[in-house]
């Protein structure tokens, strides 16, 4: 509402947007700006920061490799980060859960990313500690809708699919964001990529156990 305002006040000095009349807010008050709001793609800053959760985004794993160019040395194209939640160590201290356990928790952890089926977690921190990976399709599509009516630009969000994801899966949430009103989306379906941006431990291993050699052939 204040941006609105703001740009009103200097649609009153300046004009308004050259494509004003034919646009969605043709009718209203004059406005200065095509768009207002924006929410920008924060996850990389967000980790570095220490937060956990980044707006519309579900942590992606309570541990994950993350790589970036950012530090990668000469002749490398990635540097990969290793990251685990210090929240979730730190509830599951509080909680009262031993340093054994709390080892034993994050051996597990790090093979999948998620606490959802681990029996030794106490279930008040499985509630809080919800990835990317625990929640479907059609939840991450809700969530990046309740957020677009606010938002005048499309959304940086990641749909997080399993590999298990069918044509069929993927097909739902596009039509169901549309429905809502996204403007745009991206979705990724675990292990449709060879090099992603952030993967769990586990599936970083699959890849590298079944990776072939690479057979370079000989051209005419």
């Amino acid at each position: 509402d204040e941006a609105k305002k703001k740009s009103r006040a200097l649609a009153l000095r300046r004009g308004p947007f050259p494509n004003f009349s034919e646009s969605i807010y043709a009718g209203e008050p004059s406005l200065r700006n095509a768009t207002l709001t924006t929410i920008a793609p924060t996850g990389a800053i967000a980790t570095i920061s220490g937060l956990e959760g980044y707006g519309c985004e579900p942590v992606f794993a309570l541990s994950y490799v993350m790589r970036t160019h950012e530090g990668a040395g000469e002749g490398k194209d990635w540097h990969e980060l290793y990251y685990e939640s210090k929240l979730f160590e730190q509830a599951l201290k509080r909680a009262g859960v031993s340093a054994e356990k709390r080892n034993k928790i994050f051996a597990q952890v790090r093979e999948t990313g998620s606490c959802q089926q681990i029996a030794e977690v106490p279930e008040e921190i499985k509630r809080v500690f919800v990835t990317a990976g625990d929640v479907t399709g059609l939840e991450h599509v809700r969530m990046q809708a309740a957020l677009q009516k606010f938002v005048d630009n499309s959304i940086s969000k990641t749909i997080n699919l399993p590999a298990t994801a069918s044509m069929e899966d993927v097909e739902k949430v596009y039509f169901k964001a549309w429905e809502l009103g996204c403007k745009g989306m991206t979705v990724y379906v675990t292990g449709s990529r060879e090099t992603v941006v952030l993967e769990t431990k586990g599936e970083k291993d699959k890849k590298e156990k079944k990776a072939p050699e690479a057979k370079i052939e000989k051209k005419p």
